[in-house]
């Protein structure tokens, strides 16, 4: 398993890979466009990298509440 700033890629090794918390299009930075991305990828049940911001599996609007939550904090 993964940690940290890193993913598992094909369950044999990890990719190192920085990110932000709820940087749903990876531009390294966290705004409306994020929250865009993330409503975008539940209308159209898809998963994203970096999507589900509660860590719960599940990419939902509590993921979108979330991520409203970091951008105004």
């Amino acid at each position: 398993m993964c940690l940290g700033g890193t993913f598992e890629d094909d369950n044999s090794y990890c990719d190192e890979i920085d990110f932000l918390i709820g940087d749903t299009n990876l531009d390294h930075i966290v705004n409306i466009q994020d929250v865009l991305v993330l409503i975008n990828l539940i209308l159209e049940n898809e998963s994203g990298y970096n999507a589900d911001i509660n860590d719960d599996g599940i990419i939902n609007v509590i993921d979108v509440i979330d991520l409203v939550n970091i951008i105004l904090n």
